[in-house]
């Protein structure tokens, strides 16, 4: 008697819709780098007594994002000063000086994956987040975006990151820095994801800053950067 056929109806699986949640500084794009650059090119003279500037000439384009990103100190200035100075002041001077600087800077080893994220159905919005509204971030991403065909799911919030996370329902945070402040929120949302990239200030000496407890399972790590076969062979 011949074999019969079994059929089996394929339906839609059940997956909730997710959201997800993007800090741009130093995630999608990295002020620090290119204030750095700045710095060498075209404030070299006035930063000379404060900052290592024989280091910043010797380093290569192509190795400076890579030296940035194993950097231990987050504020930059800091990293590269040889004498004290308020780097945190003159940071947020620089950071606030250059009106094309978003436009001007490359994006970061995650930002090709959103387009996937953008495709995927289950993911309803993608929201970038800064703490305070910067108009070059939204003139950077609605150039980016605004002829996407999914720019319907990109969105641009600001404000406290907890309420944020809370009030849209997030489900996945990328964001620079692991801090004090973060772990409360982080755990008291164990539903939600947080992933922090390789920087080098985010890792400890014997064990990873993050992710080191056994209930942080809602924590993890990505790359910053692309290693290529030059950074190992020189």
């Amino acid at each position: 008697m011949p074999e019969k056929i079994q059929l089996n109806k394929v339906t839609p699986m059940d997956i909730q819709p997710s959201r997800i949640l993007i800090a741009y500084n130093e995630v999608i794009k990295q002020p620090g780098l290119y204030i750095i650059r700045k710095i060498r090119d075209k404030y070299s003279e006035k930063f000379k007594t404060y900052i290592n500037m024989e280091f910043l000439n010797e380093v290569s384009d192509k190795d400076l994002p890579f030296l940035y990103a194993a950097r231990t100190i987050k504020n930059p200035l800091e990293w590269l000063a040889i004498s004290e100075f308020d780097y945190e002041l003159n940071y947020q001077n620089l950071l606030g000086r250059f009106k094309s600087m978003y436009i001007e800077m490359p994006t970061t080893t995650l930002f090709k994956h959103i387009d996937h994220y953008l495709k995927a159905y289950f993911i309803t919005d993608v929201y970038f987040w800064s703490r305070n509204y910067d108009k070059r971030i939204d003139f950077d991403i609605q150039s980016i975006y605004n002829d996407n065909e999914y720019h319907e799911k990109v969105n641009y919030v600001t404000g406290p990151i907890d309420k944020c996370i809370d009030q849209l329902k997030i489900d996945f945070v990328f964001y620079p820095e692991i801090t004090e402040e973060m772990w409360p929120i982080i755990r008291e949302r164990e539903k939600v994801v947080f992933a922090f990239p390789t920087y080098a200030y985010n890792i400890g000496e014997d064990d990873l800053v993050i992710g080191q407890k056994e209930t942080d399972n809602n924590v993890g790590i990505y790359p910053i950067i692309q290693l290529e076969k030059d950074h190992f062979f020189g």
